[in-house]
């Protein structure tokens, strides 16, 4: 997959998924998965402290505590840990996410985000303007749309290809 992800950007292939050469973008739902979400995140978690400049990890839905403790990760962190030990795992893992970045911009050209846009968001500032750690209680609108919003319809000159949405530049 990764030499494929490689050629598509026109990596060479001795260079292609090779990490020191090439920045990942992760965009949430690290958890609730499969069968190893545990191990999902904490292989993340490593490979940013080993590549901090090269690996990026953006918050999703599902890194939120109401959610992924009714999807699964919080039992399996405890079928895995046992009762103590998966629970404050589980609490210390949703602790990092609630201070994981919300978007990314790319070359000041490209904004990611698990969710959408939504109504709330019209600058890059109204992202930028929400304060870390941010629990879902304390996000508001934004952050709901950061992280749940699904575009309904299209109001704008966009296409869809390949699974995404192609859209003039939100910012001018």
């Amino acid at each position: 997959m990764l030499i494929s992800v490689g050629m598509l950007c026109a990596y060479s292939p001795s260079t292609a998924g090779d990490i020191s050469y090439i920045d990942y973008l992760f965009l949430g739902d690290y958890v609730d998965r499969g069968a190893h979400s545990l191990e999902t995140i904490l292989l993340l978690l490593a490979l940013k402290v080993e590549h901090p400049n090269s690996v990026h990890l953006i918050r999703g839905n599902h890194e939120a505590e109401d959610i992924n403790a009714l999807f699964g990760f919080r039992s399996e962190c405890i079928e895995r840990l046992g009762e103590a030990e998966g629970l404050e795992t589980w609490q210390m893992l949703n602790n990092v996410f609630n201070w994981l970045p919300l978007a990314a911009l790319i070359e000041d050209k490209i904004l990611c985000m698990h969710g959408g846009i939504g109504r709330d968001i019209h600058t890059i500032e109204d992202i930028a303007r929400l304060q870390r750690p941010l629990t879902m209680e304390k996000g508001g609108q934004t952050l709901m749309d950061l992280l749940w919003y699904v575009l309904q319809t299209l109001h704008c000159s966009c296409s869809y290809e390949n699974g995404l949405f192609i859209a003039p530049a939100f910012i001018s």
